[in-house]
């Protein structure tokens, strides 16, 4: 009880107070009211250095004002309001008047702050409509203990003081959220949740079936969502990461739905999860280039296949450097000795192999009878049967399920040159050189090979 009476004031700790001018004080405010408050008011008398209480002020939520005055008499808001011992309703006031003074009572949730004013002397009355044992058989975890809401006025677990101290310097509900290799979770304490007037039941992510679960042992209210259960989660990506996200949020309320009595939610939480490197798979050419001398009849000569990384084919590759898988190459085949005037050099074939023989258990044609593999777009070729050298080109690749190593073969035979005999006719099906030749038949078709490995 608060009692306030001439120009003093005892509070509800007992203490003692003294007014010394003439001004307006607080006698009472409490949260477990919101909006409401008690003023005394205090004027002097026969003497001007001491004042004594001349009115009671009560200000409401709504803007009300009432005023317990000299007399018995109330004014709301200024205006003159009669009173009996019948109790009568004013805003969320009970007034009534009997021989002690006026009495004023407000109650919110299971709170009551009752006000009489007999003319000099104001006694203030707080008192809870709630039982103790309400807590008897109620069980809260190591981190909450029972008692009454500020907000409601309503039994529970209340946080502990150390426990809530650690989540509101960050205005977090609980613990960071938790991710593992596609799944992720967040833990909320149910305390600090209801702290807020937020029931946890009504909670949900992205997808309204997937709902908190409760520890009933720790109070601790889990959100998680994982591959086999996505929950409504949104996938996201940047140049570096991908980006899992999830948002607990409050149930959507039904058409029937009138009122609610829980603060919206929406809260975000996400994984961040670094891009799987791309990596790609290299070779070394294990020859920078290969020379064979070749004797066929009466001709001697050498054939060099070279690799190189431009078409112009003027930058060879090396054997320390690094080539990626569907890399584009371009491999050059050149003879020395022949005279150009009367045979020419015709790729008529080149293919790879997984194995260093010729006739390896796995086999791939780039070059068919002189014409790209019309199932490969990547091989190209050119110069063929013009001269004395010719090149193609094709993106690299590697076996599946080998060990590694790639063998390039090549077959390249002579021609008699004749006119335009020599030149294979890709893509035209009636005549192809392949008519030439048996007049002019290579008998020594030169083989070379070139490798790589990854």
């Amino acid at each position: 009880m608060c009692t306030a009476t001439g120009s003093t004031v005892i509070d509800f700790a007992g203490r003692v107070h003294s007014v010394q001018d003439r001004c307006g004080y607080t006698l009472f405010r409490s949260s477990l009211i919101p909006g409401f408050q008690v003023l005394g008011m205090f004027q002097e008398r026969r003497r001007r250095d001491v004042s004594f209480m001349e009115r009671v002020m009560l200000e409401l939520a709504s803007g009300v004002q009432i005023s317990l005055e000299q007399g018995s008499r109330v004014l709301v808001n200024n205006s003159l309001v009669k009173l009996s011992a019948t109790a009568m309703m004013v805003d969320s006031v009970e007034l009534s008047k009997d021989q002690s003074g006026v009495t004023a009572k407000i109650s919110a949730f299971n709170y009551t702050a009752s006000v009489l004013f007999d003319g000099s002397t104001a006694l203030i009355h707080m008192k809870a409509a709630f039982r103790q044992d309400s807590c008897q058989d109620r069980f809260c975890s190591d981190h909450e203990f029972c008692g009454v809401r500020s907000y409601s006025g309503q039994t529970g677990c209340i946080c502990r003081a150390i426990f809530a101290s650690k989540y509101q310097s960050t205005s977090s509900f609980g613990e960071p959220t938790a991710c593992a290799h596609k799944a992720a979770s967040l833990t909320l304490a149910k305390c600090l949740l209801e702290d807020k007037a937020i029931d946890f039941s009504v909670l949900h992510l992205n997808d309204e079936a997937c709902k908190g679960e409760m520890d009933n042992k720790t109070h601790m209210v889990t959100f998680n969502f994982d591959s086999n259960n996505p929950c409504g989660t949104v996938v996201m990506a940047n140049n570096s990461q991908i980006i899992y996200k999830n948002t607990i949020m409050t149930r959507n309320s039904s058409t029937f739905d009138m009122i609610n009595r829980h603060n919206p939610v929406h809260i975000d939480f996400s994984c961040f999860y670094s891009k799987p490197d791309i990596k790609n798979l290299g070779f070394k050419l294990k020859d920078s280039s290969v020379t064979q001398r070749i004797a066929s009849g009466e001709w001697i000569y050498n054939l060099t296949m070279k690799a190189y990384s431009s078409p112009e084919t003027n930058e060879a590759f090396q054997v320390k450097d690094d080539v990626q898988v569907d890399q584009k190459i371009w491999v050059k085949l050149k003879t020395e000795g022949l005279d150009d005037k009367m045979v020419v050099a015709v790729t008529d074939s080149c293919w790879a192999t997984d194995q260093p023989a010729e006739t390896g258990t796995l086999r791939y044609d780039l070059i068919i009878n002189g014409c790209p593999n019309p199932a490969d777009s990547t091989v190209k070729v050119e110069d063929n049967g013009w001269g004395t050298s010719n090149s193609f080109s094709f993106n690299t690749f590697q076996f599946i399920g080998t060990n590694g190593q790639v063998f390039l073969h090549c077959k390249v035979e002579l021609c008699v040159r004749k006119g335009n005999v020599c030149i294979p006719r890709c893509g035209q099906a009636e005549r192809r050189r392949r008519s030439a030749l048996s007049k002019n038949k290579d008998e020594n078709p030169a083989l070379i090979q070139l490798a790589w490995t990854y």
